[in-house]
This record gives C-alpha cells, sequence and structure tokens, in this order.
C-alpha cells in the first residue's frame, strides 16, 4: 500500500504541474522513447530505434476534416544509453537523428515537397531507484531529472529560402528540463506478468528564433504510458514478449512573444501494442506501433495517422563482463 502511495503520488504531483504550449504535430519523439529499467551496478544497456511517423490526418478541434492536400513523415533515429553506477544511480543519454519531409498539393498542380536532415536535440537523465535497498522487490520504482540539450538546428529553410517552420526544425534551440518516473509491477497475473507505467513531464524555455528576433516558446508536455506484458516461450533458446499498452499525451498553445499560437497544442490517447523477440539474455528487437484513438488538437493541424518502430536492444555487465537479462 506504501509503494502504491508513493506512486500515485508521483503521478498526481506530475500531472497537476501547469502545462503550456507545445507544437504537437510532428518532432523527435526522445521523451517518450526513455524506458531502460534499473539494474544491478556495472550494468551498460544499449538501445537504438528507428520511430516513424505518419502524418495525414488533418483535424480541427476533434473533427476530422476531408482535407488531403498536407502530409508529413518524420522519421527518427534514436540511441539510448544507460549504466548503472549502483542499484541506486544510474545514467540515461539519449541522442536523435531526424528527418523531416512536408508535402503539399498546390491548387494549380504539382506538389511542393520539403525535406530536412540532421542532428536532433539530445537528453541526459539521472535515475535513483527508489527501492534498490530490497533487489528481490516484485515492485520497481525509478525517479529521473535531467535537461534536454538543444543540439539540433533551427534554421533550415525550404524551397523559397522562406524558414521553415518550428515542428519542421530538427531541433527546439531551448534548454529544457524533464522530470520522469518508471514504475515496475513483476507477477501480477503469474510469475513472467509485468505491469509497467512511465511518466514524463518537460518543462520548456523560450529560445531566439527567426533571425533572433521572436521569442518562440515550445510548451511544457505531459505523457503517461501504461499497460502490461508477457513472456512466452520459444523453444528452448527464444522467448517472445508480447504488450499492450495505452498513451496519453497533453499539451497547449505555443507562444510566440509571450502570445499563444493558436494551430498548436493538444490532447491525444493512443493504443501502443507492440512485440519483442528475445534471442539471448543479451540481444532483443522490439516493434511497436502507436495508433490513435482520440485527438484534440489546437486550431486546424495535420495529426498523426500512425506511427511504427523498431529497436534493437543489448545489455551486458561492465565490472563482471557476463550479459544481463533483457527487460520486461
Amino acid at each position: 500500500m506504501i509503494r502504491i502511495c508513493i506512486l500515485l503520488t508521483i503521478l498526481w504531483g506530475l500531472a497537476s504541474l501547469p502545462l503550456w504550449g507545445q507544437c504537437c504535430s510532428g518532432g523527435v519523439p526522445i521523451a517518450s522513447n526513455l524506458g531502460l529499467t534499473a539494474k544491478p551496478g556495472g550494468t551498460l544497456q544499449l538501445q537504438a530505434t528507428y520511430d516513424y511517423n505518419n502524418l495525414t490526418d488533418f483535424f480541427t478541434g476533434t473533427e476530422e476534416l476531408d482535407d488531403d492536400t498536407r502530409i508529413r513523415i518524420t522519421h527518427s533515429w534514436l540511441l539510448e544509453a544507460n549504466y548503472d553506477f549502483s542499484s541506486a544511480f544510474a545514467v540515461n543519454t539519449l541522442f536523435s537523428y531526424v528527418r523531416q519531409e512536408r508535402r503539399i498539393k498546390l491548387q494549380l498542380g504539382g506538389i511542393d515537397e520539403t525535406v530536412n536532415t540532421g542532428v536532433g536535440d539530445a537528453i541526459i537523465l539521472f535515475k535513483y531507484n527508489v527501492f534498490h535497498k530490497n533487489p528481490q522487490s516484485k515492485t520497481q520504482l525509478t525517479i529521473g531529472v535531467g535537461p534536454k540539450l538543444p543540439l539540433g538546428r533551427i534554421d533550415f529553410l525550404d524551397n523559397n529560402g522562406i524558414l521553415l517552420p518550428a515542428d519542421l526544425q530538427p531541433g527546439t534551440g531551448a534548454w529544457d528540463a524533464l522530470f520522469w518516473t518508471n514504475f515496475n509491477q513483476f507477477d501480477i497475473l503469474r510469475p513472467t506478468t509485468l505491469f509497467t507505467a512511465i511518466a514524463s513531464f518537460r518543462a520548456t524555455s523560450t529560445a531566439l528564433r527567426n533571425n533572433e528576433i521572436q521569442d518562440y516558446k515550445f510548451g511544457n508536455e505531459f505523457q503517461i504510458q501504461a499497460g502490461i506484458s508477457d513472456r512466452f516461450l520459444l523453444g528452448n533458446k527464444y522467448s517472445i514478449d508480447p504488450s499492450i499498452l495505452f498513451r496519453f499525451r497533453t499539451v497547449e498553445k505555443d507562444l510566440i512573444d509571450g502570445v499563444a499560437f493558436e494551430s498548436t497544442g493538444g490532447t491525444y490517447f493512443f493504443w501502443v501494442p507492440s512485440v519483442s523477440l528475445n534471442f539471448s539474455p543479451t540481444l532483443s528487437v522490439r516493434a511497436f506501433g502507436n495508433i490513435p484513438l482520440y485527438r484534440e488538437v489546437g486550431g486546424g493541424q495535420v495529426t498523426t495517422s500512425y506511427k511504427l518502430g523498431f529497436s534493437v536492444y543489448y545489455s551486458l555487465n561492465t565490472r563482471k563482463n557476463t550479459f544481463l537479462n533483457i527487460p520486461n
């Protein structure tokens, strides 16, 4: 009961923080891809992810409009590394590389296509395992905090030499603060069944954009992803981990020189099915998707119609030079 109260207190604290705007149509999904669990001291975990975001649905409020004149596609390549200094403390880094594509059907025929590719922003997260003194516990709670580093460019131009909008740039140009928590409860239905919940809150800051004459503030973002997974053996060597997760994300409008930008912000609810194939205690691959169940946006926005992703995970113990079990 005490552990449940701690979890609810943390999630309630995150959810009750004020939420300001963020352009929510595209961008690099860095915060939603942080999820490596706590391991014994000396463990190095590596995960490479490809994320494909197809944005073809045009919404105003909760209404989908019949508008196929705009298409957005975001390809993201993410590299996450986590090192556990001890059973209590760890540091997590995530770096990104992104390709943004936009296609607009012209009224007189033809298509105006804009493409940019570059390094995106990065995250450094300092993590603490709350129940580290009881390694046999079936409950795991990790909390983390750290900066988002503005490594990505914000000055890409379109084919006419005009500065691209903020959500089509690889970076945000601003230093942000990320607050993160990961809760795992093992053995809920059977020994291999896991309930997991990951919540994050990104507090953004203002950056100078548009040739440094405009203050642009991406909004603060809150999201939580939760669900269950299980493990099933495939012969004597392999196993498979199917999971059913749901993701809630909410933002409000962006601010330009302190004034709200109309066609930004929104509330989203996704179904996130995934499956992991475990080749050995050191190596696994995972495929996942994001299917929108509910969308409510500010103004008119092109939003995600679906997302697909693929990741490869590897871990080892650098002190004992032995491999570690893959995460559930």
